[in-house]
């Protein structure tokens, strides 16, 4: 992956990825659903969300912990407390690089929308199969228009909205490419790291 795409992107800071970082990473989409069950047995079901959250856990084998007279660089553990702390647990939110699903790439690219004449603004969205959802933020975009990329008269906003100058024409097939993050939060307000010797760390989720 570019380096530069752990670098802050609309104002928001990027979840580091560090050495020690397992390989492993849980990934879980959750809906919110509601079911009411009748006397008989006639169910009821209400969805709240439109699309799932995700929920990422994360776990370090090893983080090092410097001394004073070492390279700040290198003090992964504290890099992991600063972050924490300038997120405010979970009050802030911040957009996580996830290594194995971030990329739209350019030989199959995501369909967003079809231009009508008159509309400028899109939501820029992804696929998985026969199923779309809205991505969050994105690094590196090339937008299509009709197959030819558009090199010119664009802006993007927070939560992949992209902003045409002019309105694509009507029927115009639109499609992008390039690297997008989830937008996230903490789900809880501590977090623990355990020493294992003198100067390394470990976390477990």
């Amino acid at each position: 992956l570019p380096s530069g795409i752990w670098s802050g992107v609309q104002g928001l800071n990027v979840f580091p990825y560090l050495p020690g970082q397992n390989i492993t990473v849980t990934k879980t989409p959750t809906w919110s659903s509601e079911v009411i069950k009748s006397a008989s047995g006639r169910r009821r079901v209400t969805s709240y969300y439109p699309y799932p959250l995700w929920q990422f856990e994360v776990s370090y084998e090893v983080l090092r912990k410097t001394g004073a007279s070492s390279r700040p660089t290198t003090d992964e553990l504290l890099k992991m407390w600063e972050f924490f702390n300038l997120q405010a647990g979970q009050f802030g939110t911040f957009l996580f690089v996830d290594p194995t699903d971030c990329q739209v790439l350019s030989t199959a690219q995501a369909s967003f929308g079809t231009g009508d004449g008159s509309t400028k603004i899109f939501q820029l969205q992804r696929q998985i199969y026969t199923w779309d959802e809205p991505v969050y933020d994105v690094y590196q975009p090339v937008i299509y228009d009709n197959g030819s990329i558009v090199g010119s008269g664009l802006t993007f906003s927070p939560n992949g909205v992209v902003t045409f100058t002019t309105a694509p024409a009507a029927g115009h097939a639109l499609t992008w490419s390039g690297y997008f993050m989830f937008g996230c939060s903490f789900n809880q307000d501590e977090l623990s790291f355990e020493q294992l010797v003198a100067n390394l760390w470990s976390g477990k989720g």
